[in-house]
């Protein structure tokens, strides 16, 4: 799951993540369901999604932070 969430930090798959996130959001929506947490492939994904916004997170952190977690 880690190996899979720190893969996914590659831009190439940015739309693909972006995407299936406003797909599965959109799903729980409208049908009023919430999070199953007991499926590996939800939490692969949530934490993919979590990652990957971190990474490109960092982008948007100020020089004395950026140099300092660089």
């Amino acid at each position: 799951m880690i190996i899979d969430s720190i893969l996914k930090t590659d831009m190439a798959f940015h739309l693909q993540i972006c995407d299936d996130f406003k797909k599965r959001t959109l799903k729980f929506i409208s049908q009023d369901k919430q999070f199953d947490k007991t499926k590996n492939e939800n939490k692969t994904f949530l934490m993919s999604v979590l990652v990957h916004g971190v990474d490109i997170g960092a982008a948007g952190l100020g020089l004395e932070d950026f140099l300092f977690w660089g």
